[in-house]
């Protein structure tokens, strides 16, 4: 058991492609959602919303990825779910557009579907706190671009959540550059819980998880990425997921959570 009244449910990918997306409620029953990945796992994170209510207090996304925001702009469309508001900052558009072209399409999506609805968007800066009942929930970071590696991955929105329970951090995907100034900017970042940066490949440096030393990482890694397997076999492949593995290995993480088990409610 890690929370206290609270759950936290894990949205796993639904097909070949990673993914990520999670469900937090707390313990007065107020939802949550954190990104909630492509249009892929938008039938079984809409399946899930219905059952704790068909309504959601607030709906962030740490980036401006596809798989990250798809199931969002499909679920949006459905019209089944009461969302109350979305928190996100995402860079100019123009500077998405010129970054990476084929995401940039989906974000335009996700900002008509909301823009279509008239949900109120709450804008992610640095310090803003969010309160939804047990739930704490904290933009730890700007959306910053201004990193010699220029991409959509480095302008993550990590989110500190706190419960009464556990206390968890995402680092969505986060990459080496981001992440060293996450950990510059706070000196004390000790969390019981970690979701793995960029699906385990290519994200942040070891030294963050030393930083945040988590008893469980949560992993949104499907089964070949966790395998590092490119069709030749496990270790095939070019992905860095297993030096990242060894990395939680030798750090002493009590527990992996992999999305690649399946969609998992942690309580």
């Amino acid at each position: 058991m890690f929370f206290n009244g609270e759950k936290l449910y894990l949205v796993a990918e639904q097909d070949y492609c990673q993914s990520m997306g999670y469900v937090f409620t707390s313990r007065g029953g107020k939802v949550v959602v954190i990104d909630g990945g492509t249009a892929d796992e938008a039938a079984v994170l809409e399946e899930y919303l219905l059952r704790a209510g068909k309504e959601v207090e607030a709906w962030f996304i740490t980036h401006a990825h596809y798989d990250h925001l798809g199931a969002a702009v499909q679920i949006l469309r459905g019209n089944k779910v009461d969302i109350k508001r979305f928190c996100f900052a995402f860079p100019e558009f123009s500077w998405l557009e010129k970054t990476e072209p084929n995401d940039a399409p989906h974000t335009a999506a996700l900002l008509r579907e909301i823009a279509a609805r008239n949900i109120p968007v709450e804008p992610l800066r640095k310090g803003k706190e969010f309160v939804f009942d047990s739930l704490k929930i904290t933009a730890l970071n700007d959306a910053e671009t201004d990193f010699q590696s220029q991409t959509v991955n480095n302008s993550t929105v990590a989110l500190d959540v706190k419960t009464s329970g556990a206390s968890v951090l995402f680092l969505g995907d986060m990459e080496r550059e981001s992440g060293d100034r996450l950990v510059a900017a706070y000196p004390d970042l000790h969390r019981d819980i970690v979701q793995v940066a960029h699906h385990g490949n290519r994200g942040v440096g070891k030294n963050v998880y030393e930083h945040v030393r988590p008893r469980v990482c949560l992993w949104n890694t499907p089964v070949w990425l966790w395998n590092n397997d490119d069709g030749g076999g496990y270790d095939s492949g070019s992905w860095t997921t297993l030096e990242t593995r060894r990395w939680a290995k030798e750090l002493g993480v009590e527990e992996n959570i992999v999305s690649k088990d399946g969609c998992r409610e942690i309580v």
